[in-house]
């Protein structure tokens, strides 16, 4: 009955701290960005994703492209993003409550925002842009429309996304704090629970490797390890989790909002995603078990957190989450589990802690080790071939650092370099050098590449200097040079030389490149360079024709340019 009580104290505990997290934020400020009040979700804030936590919600829009984008709040635009990637066609809105709105993959501006994208373009002369505004430039109403909603940038369907950002620190906080109209009344899922030895004195059940138990429960919140399964620990030991959250009537899997783990009553771990500074949102990669989910596609959730990792949303932790079962005795480990609405989850088993003398323990120091990385400083290592600098606190914990060579890959210029390897995680770029002979006219030409498993190469560009190529990259890998001579092709899809076009609104090709990617992409008509979208994904690019573009015979041209230098022309003359 007592165990009983704990555990009811504990969730009302819980609740109340939600409570607090949205009494934070204005409650009847911001309309909702899109017709209807009743929003249904894609996706959420902080959700796990490849390489960040999710920074705002997915707003779903039925599949289809071209709804109503509003403000929704009076403001005035102070950033607008134009990109091929990330965001697309983005819009931020500073309002005079401190917050700054965002709206992002959106298929077009709309009125005086329209007019200024397009004039910035042809000023530049490019379809990318990132242009910061004053506050008198463009100011707007709430409720005003801005944009339609649509699917560009690095969208995999058809959505609206929406952010709410603090004005003065830049912090992304969860809009769901903010009373949008979701409904949602059921709690998280959880999957499972990992134990996980963190160094040569840890064990699970007699091994040192990280064990996984299903969890069980009917759907109410309440889950366990089904028949209570015995589960023996010894030495430091750490918890992980795998589960989602769900939204009434929608599919969705989303991200839970928040975690706390208990041991004998005690919290030692706790973390909310409240909000979260931008440049912190790789430490993804820390929060998850990055080497199981190299491995497995799993994302579990730590429940101990590395000595370096930044991001933020941590509280409550005693000894970074770590547990030291040096004991003979019995100990409770509770899981709570939440969502943003304070809907919980709960999952409570036991484990026992068992003093053992394990003969033959296992070497964890990996076979290539040749240096020890601390996170807190400048790291470098170097062979008559190879260099690599690590800057300090770019990684998340000290590193037993491996490497070694190989021989050369069948179309490379320099041998392998198995630099660490891919299950290691790294916060941000650093910096390696490969030594290498190449002729004076292949210098501009060479790139470093990344080489995964199936034997693709991903460039990571390069400098090349006296000898050596330089990169920059934030993955550890194999890594090699390559020649990049290539010209990037250009494949016309709607129009052909001494075609007419008739009635159609647009141009559009497909370009790729080989090695080094696309650098640039210029188009003209009759000799007048015009914009062109390009959408990365679909490797697409399209020119809306002038309306007022006379008929008669024109001139299309197209010139493409990759990184190393490599230049394809297309051109066509057309009848409109």
């Amino acid at each position: 009955m007592k165990t009983c009580r704990f555990f009811v104290s504990i969730i009302i505990i819980s609740l109340h701290f939600s409570i607090l997290a949205q009494s934070k934020y204005p409650q009847d400020y911001f309309r909702s960005p899109l017709q209807d009040t009743v929003l249904y979700l894609a996706g959420n804030f902080g959700e796990l994703r490849n390489n960040h936590f999710h920074s705002g919600i997915d707003i779903k829009t039925n599949g289809v492209e071209g709804l109503n984008v509003f403000a929704v709040a009076d403001g005035y635009v102070s950033r607008i993003k134009v990109s091929s990637t990330g965001y697309g066609n983005a819009l931020y809105i500073t309002h005079p409550n401190g917050y700054v709105s965002l709206y992002g993959h959106l298929q077009c501006y709309l009125g005086n925002i329209a007019k200024y994208v397009r004039a910035k373009q042809y000023e530049k002369r490019l379809f990318e842009i990132d242009i910061t505004l004053a506050p008198d430039e463009l100011p707007v109403l709430k409720g005003d429309i801005v944009a339609l909603s649509g699917n560009s940038g690095a969208s995999g369907g058809a959505h609206l996304h929406f952010e709410i950002r603090d004005a003065v620190t830049e912090a992304i906080i969860n809009p769901l704090l903010f009373d949008f109209n979701i409904k949602d009344n059921i709690p998280p899922i959880i999957k499972s629970i990992s134990i996980y030895p963190l160094d040569s004195s840890g064990f699970v059940n007699y091994q040192s490797n990280y064990k996984t138990f299903a969890a069980l429960g009917s759907g109410g919140g309440k889950y366990t390890l089904g028949k209570n399964p015995l589960i023996t620990v010894y030495g430091n030991i750490g918890f992980a989790f795998d589960g989602i959250d769900r939204l009434n009537t929608q599919d969705n899997q989303c991200g839970i909002y928040s975690a706390e783990l208990y041991v004998d009553s005690q919290l030692i771990y706790a973390h909310a995603l409240e909000k979260f500074l931008f440049d912190k949102t790789r430490c993804i990669n820390s929060h998850i078990d990055y080497d199981r989910y190299q491995k497995t596609h799993v994302r579990a959730q730590k429940c101990f957190v590395d000595y370096n990792n930044q991001m933020g949303i941590y509280t409550d932790l005693v000894n970074y989450g770590r547990c030291c079962f040096n004991d003979n005795n019995l100990h409770t480990v509770l899981l709570i589990a939440k969502d943003v609405y304070g809907n919980a989850s709960q999952l409570s088993f036991k484990v026992q802690s068992k003093h053992i003398v394990m003969a033959n323990q296992k070497n964890k120091m990996p076979t290539n080790y040749v240096a020890t990385f601390p996170f807190g400083k400048e790291n470098w290592y170097a062979t008559d071939d190879f260099k690599i600098t690590i800057p300090a606190n770019l990684l998340y914990d000290t590193l037993p650092f491996e490497y070694f060579e190989s021989d050369t890959l069948k179309g490379s210029i320099s041998p392998l370099h198995h630099v660490h390897n891919i299950y290691t995680p790294a916060h941000s770029n650093f910096t390696l050098s490969i030594k290498i002979n190449v002729p004076e006219k292949y210098q501009s030409k060479i790139v470093v590449t990344l080489v995964n498993e199936s034997f693709y190469y991903k460039s990571v560009g390069g400098i090349y200097h006296d000898g050596w190529i330089t990169a920059q990259t934030r993955e550890f890998g194999n890594y090699t040079v390559r020649i990049d001579s290539i010209a990037p092709t250009i494949n016309p899809i709607n129009i052909f030389n001494n075609k007419s076009i008739g009635y159609q609104a647009n141009i559009k090709a497909s370009i790729t490149d080989n090695l080094s990617g696309i650098k640039s992409y210029n188009a003209y008509i009759d000799g007048e360079w015009t914009v062109m979208i390009y959408d990365l994904k679909y490797n697409l690019l399209t020119l809306n024709l002038d309306p007022t573009l006379a008929k008669g015979k024109h001139t299309f041209k197209l010139v493409v340019e990759d990184q190393c230098g490599n230049v394809k022309e297309y051109i066509a003359a057309f009848n409109k």
